[in-house]
């Protein structure tokens, strides 16, 4: 998918990630929906880009059936929904309810409920997915985290397969650990991250239509000029 003209919406925007694939995207020539929970930050950043606000809490169905029906009112589509998933509970070995919605399973599937009919009709659209890696490598450390991680790769796989067909794609970014405007941290282990150069190769994924890509520090480097974007395409 190539990125100019497109609307795009990204959730959690006010985050490092967030914040920087809205800009990467504005860059691109799209224009950009921000939503988070915290409005008076959401406008100042609004103020300083000029990208739409839509304050809300994505682990709340309304707020996000709220942010699409406004959204798409006022430009009239969604072509890419970026779902920038809350780290949860960092449990050991229980779950409750609060605990699948703090995961982000919810809202993302809600997400696709309330869009998934405007993107078939259209046969086109595209969610981009960002995950914790322990979605796809489990952390034995932390056994829920992770346990609840591993259903949001599971989904976006379906989701892939399900309506690749009629032109409905989906990318998942699986992130370390932690991610901040400095450094991923996993393993006790730091690696300094240029956050803007990460969110233009998570970018060049969609514009080639690949499915997983995650970080892999295969040369143990401070930045992410010597840290390889691993691309992977889903096969259906």
């Amino acid at each position: 998918m190539e990125l100019d003209g497109r609307v795009v919406v990204i959730t959690k925007g006010i985050s490092e990630i967030g914040l920087a694939l809205a800009a990467r995207c504005q860059k691109e020539g799209a224009i950009v929906v921000l939503s988070d929970t915290n409005e008076k930050t959401l406008l100042k950043i609004a103020d300083e880009t000029g990208i739409t606000p839509i304050a809300g809490d994505t682990t709340h169905p309304p707020d996000i059936k709220s942010l699409v029906d406004k959204t798409t009112h006022r430009f009239g589509r969604i072509d890419l929904f970026v779902s920038n998933a809350s780290p949860g509970p960092l449990g050991t070995s229980f779950s409750n309810g609060s605990d699948w919605n703090a995961s982000c399973l919810l809202s993302q599937m809600y997400a696709v409920k309330y869009m998934l009919p405007q993107m078939i009709n259209r046969k086109n659209g595209y969610f981009l997915n960002l995950i914790p890696a322990t979605g796809l490598f489990a952390e034995y450390d932390l056994g829920m985290y992770s346990t609840l991680k591993h259903p949001l790769l599971s989904f976006a796989e379906r989701m892939a397969a399900s309506y690749g067909h009629v032109g409905v794609k989906v990318s998942v970014f699986c992130s370390e650990l932690f991610i901040t405007d400095v450094a991923i941290v996993t393993q006790n282990k730091c690696a300094v991250v240029n956050l803007q150069n990460l969110a233009g190769q998570i970018i060049e994924g969609i514009r080639h239509e690949q499915f997983i890509m995650f970080l892999h520090n295969k040369c143990k480097a401070t930045n992410i000029y010597q840290h390889e974007l691993v691309h992977y395409y889903l096969a259906c």
